[in-house]
C-alpha cells in the first residue's frame, strides 16, 4: 500500500457535493483518418485496458483510515472492472458547441465514486455541428481525481493510447499476467500506522517552524531589495464565495505559433505571462460589463516555472504562486509588462519561501486539522470576523496541461483539438486551464454556474482580449528598429528587456563589490 501525501490528501478532504475534486481532459478526434474510417467503442476500451497495465494508478483505489486519523492509502482494487470506467453517450441533434459544453459541464459536475479507482472515461458521439471540427468526430473525456494527479502517469497514459501515425500499431504488451489484486487492510493495522505517523508529525513541527521563519525572513529581504513585489490585499470578487454544485464550461483557441511570437516582445517572457495578460483583460471586460470590477487587481494562483530554458513550453503545476492579473490596467501592452514583472517576482518569492514548503506544511498537519481548515475556507462568508485572520483566497486558478507536440492518433483517429478542466476550490469558483496541441493554445474555463451565468459571453471576452493583446504586441514588435548581422542581413532588434530584470540589475549594481 502507498499512502497519500499531505497535499494530495488535502484535495481529497476538500471534496464535498458542491466541490468535485477532479481534473478532466476532453480530446476531440476525427475518425475519418482511421484505416476503416470509423472507430468502435470496443477498440477504445481495449486501448484503455492495455493502458491500465502501463499505469498502475488507474487500477488503484483509496482506503480511508478509521475516524480519519491518518492520510488514506492506495491499494490495487480487488474488484477492478474496466467496463465500469468506460461510458458511451451521444449528443442530440444538431450536436453543436452549446450542447457539447452543457454535456461536458454536467459530467464534470459529478464527483467520482470513491469506492472505485478514481477515474472515468466518456466517449461522446454526435459531434456534427462543431465549428472547426470535422462532422462525425467524437470526443473522449477523462476524469481523474486531483489526489491522483501525476504528470508522469498522465504522460504514460497518453502515450499508451496514442500513436504518432494512423497506421502504427499500439505498443506490444504482455497481457497474459492477471492484474494484481490487493486485500484491504484491517482497521487495527491502519490505526497503529496512524499513531506512528502522528508522532512523526510532532517531531517534524520544530523543523517546519524553523523553515517558516527562515522563509519569512528571506521574503522580507526580497521585498526590501525589490526582487519581490509588495501587494495590496486581494479583493473579493463575484468568483469568491460559497459554491453551488453546478458548473459551466467553455473554451477558445488561439494559434500557438502566434502566441510564441508575441511573447517575444519581452526577451524572457513566458507563454504563461501572455496567457495571464489575456485572462486579465478578459476578466476586466467581463466584470466591467457586470459592474463588478474591483479597483485593485484580481489575483490568480498560477504555475511558476523556475527554469528559464523551458520558457517556450507549457509545463506542469508543481510550483504555483499568487500572481496579480493587473485587471486595473487597461492597455494590453502595459498589462503584459506588469504581469511579467509580477511573474518574475513570484519566482523570487518561491525561491525565498522554499520550493517544498507547501508539502512540508501539509505533511506536518494532522488530517483532522487539514479537513477543518478546508471546511472553514469553504464557508468564509459565514464567519466575517474570523475570515479577517485567514489568508485571502485568489480570485481564480490557472493550470497547465501539456499536450502532444506533433500529430497524435487514437485507434487511427486524428487528434483535432482538446481542452482541460480543473476543479474549483473552496471559496474559488473560477478555474482556467491552458492546454497545448501541435498548433493551438486552448484556454478552457470551468466555473460555478451561480457565479458565471453566461459563459459564452466570457468566451467572447477572452477572444476580444486576445485580439487587443495581439494588436498591441504586434505593434510593439514592429516598432523595434532593425539591425544588421555580421553578414549584412537585416534583422530585428532583440526584444525589449524585462523591466523587472532591469530593476534587479540596477539594484545589484549599487551593491558594494565583494573583495577578492
Amino acid at each position: 500500500m502507498e499512502q497519500l501525501s499531505g497535499i494530495d490528501s488535502a484535495f481529497f478532504y476538500a471534496e464535498d457535493p458542491n466541490l468535485p475534486m477532479h481534473i478532466a481532459t476532453v480530446t476531440l478526434y476525427d475518425p475519418s483518418t482511421s484505416p476503416s474510417g470509423t472507430v468502435r467503442l470496443r477498440d477504445i476500451m481495449n486501448l484503455f485496458e492495455r493502458a491500465v497495465y502501463n499505469v498502475p494508478l488507474f487500477r488503484q483505489r483509496l482506503v480511508e483510515v478509521p475516524l480519519g486519523l491518518d492520510q488514506p492509502y492506495w491499494i490495487d482494487d480487488p474488484d477492478f472492472d474496466i467496463e465500469y470506467h468506460i461510458r458511451h453517450i451521444a449528443l442530440p441533434e444538431p450536436g453543436d458547441w452549446r450542447q457539447f459544453y452543457i454535456q461536458v459541464a454536467r459530467i464534470n459536475s459529478r464527483a467520482l465514486d470513491r469506492s472505485r479507482p478514481l477515474w472515468e472515461v466518456y466517449v461522446i458521439e454526435g459531434l456534427n455541428d462543431l465549428e472547426g471540427v470535422p462532422a462525425g468526430s467524437f470526443a473522449v473525456m477523462m476524469k481523474l481525481h486531483y489526489a491522483a494527479l501525476d504528470d508522469e502517469a498522465l504522460k504514460s497514459l497518453f502515450t499508451s493510447i496514442h500513436t504518432a501515425t494512423a497506421e502504427a500499431p499500439p505498443e506490444a504488451l504482455d497481457l497474459s499476467q492477471p492484474l494484481k489484486r490487493e486485500i484491504r487492510s484491517g482497521a487495527l493495522p491502519l490505526l497503529l500506522n496512524a499513531s506512528q505517523n502522528s508522532l512523526k508529525r510532532a517531531f517534524r513541527l520544530p523543523g517546519l517552524l524553523s523553515s517558516l521563519l527562515q522563509g519569512y525572513r528571506r521574503i522580507q529581504k526580497g521585498e526590501q531589495t525589490g526582487e519581490i513585489s509588495k501587494h495590496p490585499p486581494i479583493p473579493r470578487s463575484i468568483f469568491n464565495g460559497e459554491l453551488s454544485p453546478y458548473r459551466v464550461v467553455t473554451s477558445c483557441s488561439v494559434p500557438l505559433e502566434t502566441a510564441r511570437r508575441l511573447r517575444g516582445a519581452i526577451d524572457d517572457a513566458t507563454l504563461n505571462d501572455l496567457v495571464l495578460t489575456v485572462i486579465g483583460g478578459a476578466l476586466r471586460l467581463y466584470l466591467q460589463d457586470k459592474g463588478e470590477l474591483p479597483t485593485a487587481s484580481l489575483v490568480a494562483n498560477a504555475p511558476v516555472n523556475l527554469r528559464d530554458d523551458k520558457r517556450h513550453q507549457i509545463t506542469g503545476d508543481r510550483l504555483t504562486a499568487n500572481i496579480p492579473l493587473c485587471t486595473n490596467i487597461k492597455d494590453p501592452l502595459e498589462r503584459f509588462f506588469a504581469v511579467h514583472e509580477e511573474s518574475v517576482s513570484a519566482r523570487y518569492y518561491i525561491k525565498a519561501r522554499g520550493e517544498d514548503l507547501p508539502e512540508q506544511f501539509t505533511d506536518s498537519l494532522h488530517p483532522i486539522v487539514t479537513r477543518n481548515l478546508l471546511r472553514f475556507q469553504e464557508n468564509l462568508e459565514h464567519w466575517p470576523l474570523l475570515s479577517r485572520l485567514y489568508p485571502a483566497s485568489p480570485n481564480t486558478l490557472l493550470s497547465n496541461m501539456p499536450g502532444p507536440s506533433g500529430p497524435a492518433f487514437l485507434c487511427g483517429a486524428r487528434v483535432v483539438t482538446g481542452l482541460g478542466l480543473g476543479p474549483c476550490l473552496p471559496d474559488i469558483g473560477l478555474f482556467h486551464t491552458v492546454a497545448s496541441t501541435a498548433e493551438q493554445l486552448v484556454i478552457s474555463v470551468n466555473a460555478c454556474r451561480e457565479m458565471m451565468g453566461d459563459p459564452e459571453f466570457y468566451r467572447q471576452c477572452i477572444l476580444r482580449s486576445w485580439e487587443l493583446t495581439e494588436a498591441a504586441l504586434e505593434k510593439e514588435l514592429t516598432a523595434q528598429p532593425a539591425g544588421k548581422t555580421k553578414s549584412g542581413v537585416a534583422t530585428k532588434k532583440p526584444a525589449r528587456k524585462s523591466p523587472a530584470k532591469k530593476k534587479v540589475a540596477k539594484k545589484r549594481s549599487r551593491a558594494k563589490p565583494v573583495e577578492a
